[in-house]
């Protein structure tokens, strides 16, 4: 079965418009039970007369139960980097969130924050799923806190980061993995046509909500127009690539010219040092001359 790539953002923005697959990829991460999910997907136009592509993010807010039973309603904030530049695009994002009021009654409320990231370039990490979800801890004793009062839960977020390129054949044991499994990059069909994932497991699968997410998907590749998105979406990641590398290169080149400038100043420095003892040196001795 051939799928489409969901690192692709108008390909990822094709599986979250599915209720049942956005449910089941956060639910999966999270840990936790999706009761309610609603969507307010937030794009910015990349200024792009050659492409005119969109960067995506997703906002959801939604009604999750917890394995005590626990109900609690979140802002759930999805993002995908394809670079390191789109951290700065992540904390301003998180700031919006961290400002938007949801209502109950009437009366405005502030809700809790859950961010998930996939990172879709090299890390120096081998982890594939890390998370900072362990809760609040007394310092002085080093013991969990029981209670998350509002104020503590409200002024912190838990993180999750999806590390694509480290998803890996070792843990598909997982049951994590077996659902993030439809991000893995090693099954591409070919560097020309990196938009689609050959999977020929679909007939083995028993977990009907991953059929489901690969069903979603194998639709997408029947998308002409949403094919041709992700090719532009794919020129585009090339181009700001190599622009990027040319800043890069440009960046260390005026490092290296400034650090080259400043050794030269330290060097002239010392030689006016240098040069500033060898007359003083004289001078005490034209002055023991004078005196003989």
């Amino acid at each position: 079965m051939i799928i489409a790539n969901p690192i692709y953002d108008v390909i990822f923005k094709y599986l979250m418009e599915d209720y049942q697959s956005a449910s089941t990829i956060i639910s999966t991460i999270i840990g936790e039970k999706v009761d309610s999910l609603v969507s307010k997907p937030q794009e910015s136009v990349v200024e792009s007369n050659k492409y005119g592509l969109s960067i995506l993010r997703f906002d959801f807010i939604g009604i999750i139960t917890n394995s005590d039973g626990v109900k609690r309603k979140v802002i759930i904030e999805m993002q995908k980097a394809q670079g390191p530049s789109d951290i700065r695009r992540f904390r301003r994002y998180l700031g919006e969130n961290y400002s938007k009021q949801d209502f109950d009654d009437e009366t405005p409320i502030d809700l809790p924050i859950i961010c998930i990231y996939f990172i879709g370039f090299p890390v120096n990490l081998p982890n594939a799923i890390v998370s900072n979800k362990k809760g609040f801890y007394d310092i002085l004793t080093n013991s969990k806190i029981a209670v998350n009062l509002p104020i503590m839960e409200l002024l912190s977020h838990e993180t999750y980061f999806i590390f694509i390129d480290n998803l890996d054949e070792t843990i598909k044991s997982n049951s994590i993995f077996v659902v993030l499994d439809i991000f893995n990059q090693k099954n591409i069909v070919g560097k020309d046509c990196k938009w689609l994932i050959q999977r020929d497991d679909f007939e083995h699968i028993d977990n009907e909500n991953l059929k489901h997410l690969m069903m979603r998907l194998h639709n997408a590749t029947m998308e002409e127009e949403l094919l041709e998105q992700a090719k532009k979406e794919d020129d585009f990641t090339k181009d700001l690539d190599r622009e990027f590398r040319k800043f890069q290169l440009l960046l260390e080149n005026e490092i290296s010219l400034k650090e080259e400038e400043k050794r030269q100043k330290e060097e002239e420095r010392r030689q006016n040092i240098l040069l500033l003892q060898k007359i003083e040196e004289l001078s005490k001795t034209i002055e023991a001359l004078k005196k003989k």
